[in-house]
């Protein structure tokens, strides 16, 4: 992975900069309107609650991917920020993280390196987690048929819609620097080949569904998981 450096006297040449800091990598608007830098961070914040508690806390996200306890193997192949997978990661599950988006996948590992090194998530990152900078939509149709997922979890690149407004800045932000999911359809009909026993994807709650018309739906207040099951055979 390669990223342009972009000495201070050229910053106010960027909307945005990856910035290295003491806390981590940081994604930062330059310019007189700064919001909050993005970041990932699985060990405090906002998921550290939501990780103490997460059977009780993301039990629609357990229903969706069909966690009933035995560990899955789970491909997440829209990782972004990482916190679908890490939650996932908490419930017991293995997960692969695909992201393809340079700076995004450069956020993402900067957090997992952080929390690989915390005593209170070294052991869920290190035996249950992987990131790979890469484009699922290449590297599903390789797997052979040993290595294929239980599960594709699928969340592609949607407008914020949620009442915080730090989550409509965030998201904001990360689309300037991923882009729109065009080719999501296209990612779904992979995904589809690859899993052994469903897809999920996660969708605004209004939202037309991403192909066809799912098997079980999960509706929460904002978002939905949309679940497509593979059928033997």
């Amino acid at each position: 992975m390669s990223l342009p450096l972009a000495v201070r006297s050229e910053w106010h040449q960027h909307v945005l900069l990856l910035v290295v800091t003491d806390r981590g990598l940081e994604l930062r608007e330059s310019g007189l309107r700064r919001s909050r830098p993005v970041r990932v961070d699985f060990v405090g914040g906002r998921l550290e609650r939501r990780r103490r508690n997460v059977v009780g806390s993301e039990r629609m996200l357990a229903k969706a991917i069909g966690f009933g306890g035995r560990r899955l193997v789970v491909v997440d192949a829209t990782a972004g920020l990482g916190r679908d997978a890490f939650l996932m990661a908490c419930m017991g599950c293995t997960v692969t993280m695909f992201e393809r988006c340079p700076v995004m996948a450069a956020l993402l590992m900067d957090g997992v390196r952080r929390a690989s090194g915390d005593p209170e998530t070294s052991e869920i990152i290190n035996n249950r987690t992987q990131v790979i900078p890469a484009d699922a939509r290449l590297l599903l149709p390789q797997l052979s048929e040993s290595l294929q997922p239980d599960v594709v979890y699928l969340d592609p690149m949607f407008p914020a819609r949620g009442k915080s407004a730090l989550a409509k800045k965030e998201m904001r932000i990360c689309r300037l620097v991923a882009g729109d999911d065009e080719d999501a359809g296209a990612l779904l009909e992979v995904a589809l080949a690859a899993a052994r026993k469903r897809v999920v994807v996660k969708r605004p709650l209004r939202a037309p569904a991403l192909g066809g018309s799912p098997h079980i739906v999960f509706k929460g207040t904002t978002v939905r998981y949309d679940v497509y099951l593979i059928k033997p055979g």
